[in-house]
């Protein structure tokens, strides 16, 4: 009954706790309210889902709760990969908020399911300071309690319904054997967004990209020009490469990005120090504020200008929302951004179909089945070898 009171005054208040994962806060808020619908956060025969929301039904429960906690309580419960890219927007986790506590429509699935860990030490110790116990977020990713030095016991995998009553009796602290394990594998460590550290801006990428450009000594592994043969000129064909080499560079970026951090990291860095300053960012929309993030931005572009210099910048920058969005309209013709990307693609036609004049491209098509002949040959003894076992095949058949 303490345990019932003490929850249903939780209701009215809608506190808690900063460590509680976000699929124990949403199974409390539908227990307490009578909710019976666990689909939303539960997977049968495994546990929690890793991407719970509040079900359809229950979404009204909601709307006095504090929008900036309920982001928080997102934020720290929206898992990353820890080879995370050095340039996403620190609140991409934001488009999952209507999603998880104002979802439109019945949700069909909770993510892929996980085990369902707990400590039950940690466990009585907040029935005697809160008046109920909750799961924490750290425990998704554990096998062990920091605070205890214990093995963390899981609940047994099971139907949907026995799930919920084994869950309910584990957060009265009634546990025992007959429903728990512990377990011998932890699940893939993640990280979670408000473990995110220091992020560039949109215009710092920019930045980074055109110093690249910049300094023919940094070239992606892999990069060849293209041989035209002497259809272009020398100007003609600079233009050309040029175009082809920021095009590789901007659509591998991340990958590049490692490459250089790895063999000319002191350039880089260098770089960074010199050219580019810290800033903080912060999501404001609709009654929603974050906590303050880190971004490092252009030393040398002021945000209030940033949408007349590039919008695609703005729009993906993690401080947009602190800056005046104004109503614009954007005009492309024949799907080309820019005059030059036609021609582009007319010259780059023009000397395929130059090289297959000349039988360029079909001698290195004969050459790639040569080397691919002199692998088999190899790998069967010689090329009498291969020759017996190709007419003893065509024999049997």
């Amino acid at each position: 009954m303490l345990i019932n009171h003490v929850m249903k005054n939780n209701k009215c208040s809608f506190h808690f706790p900063q460590d509680e994962s976000l699929q124990s806060f949403l199974f409390r808020i539908l227990k307490v309210n009578g909710y019976i619908n666990y689909s939303s956060i539960l997977v049968p025969y495994s546990g929690w889902g890793s991407r719970p929301s509040i079900s359809f039904e229950a979404k009204d429960i909601l709307i006095g709760v504090s929008k900036s906690q309920l982001l928080k309580l997102l934020e720290k419960n929206t898992l990353i990969s820890k080879e995370e890219s050095d340039f996403v927007n620190h609140f991409d986790y934001v488009q999952l908020f209507d999603k998880t506590f104002a979802p439109q429509k019945t949700t069909k699935s909770a993510g892929k399911g996980m085990n369902i860990h707990f400590c039950p030490l940690c466990m009585k110790a907040q029935m005697y300071q809160y008046g109920y116990s909750y799961f924490k977020n750290d425990w998704n990713n554990q096998l062990y309690c920091l605070k205890h030095s214990e093995k963390l016991l899981a609940l047994k995998p099971s139907n949907m319904s026995l799930m919920i009553i084994n869950i309910d009796k584990i957060l009265k602290c009634e546990v025992d054997d007959s429903f728990t394990f512990i377990p011998k594998y932890n699940q893939p460590h993640f990280m979670t967004a408000f473990d995110r550290s220091v992020k560039f801006a949109p215009c710092a990428k920019k930045q980074l990209i055109y110093w690249i450009l910049k300094n023919s000594k940094y070239y992606p592994q892999g990069y060849t020009d293209i041989c035209d043969y002497g259809l272009l000129n020398p100007i003609a064909k600079k233009a050309f490469n040029s175009k082809r080499y920021r095009y590789e560079i901007e659509s591998d970026w991340d990958r590049f990005y490692q490459q250089i951090t790895e063999y000319a990291h002191k350039d880089l860095t260098d770089y960074i120090q010199k050219h580019m300053v810290f800033d903080f960012a912060q999501f404001r929309d609709k009654g929603i504020i974050s906590d303050h993030k880190v971004i490092l931005k252009n030393k040398y572009k002021s945000c209030q200008a940033c949408q007349k210099f590039s919008y695609d910048n703005y729009k993906t920058c993690s401080k947009n929302t602190l800056l005046y969005n104004p109503k614009t309209i954007y005009e492309s013709k024949n799907g080309y951004k820019e005059s030059f990307d036609y021609k582009d693609h007319k010259l780059e036609f023009d000397i395929q179909r130059h090289q297959n004049k000349l039988g360029i491209r079909q001698g290195e098509a004969q050459v790639r089945r040569e080397i691919k002949m002199s692998y088999e040959y190899k790998r069967l003894g010689g090329k009498e070898n291969y020759m017996k076992i190709l007419k003893k095949a065509v024999y049997t058949l």
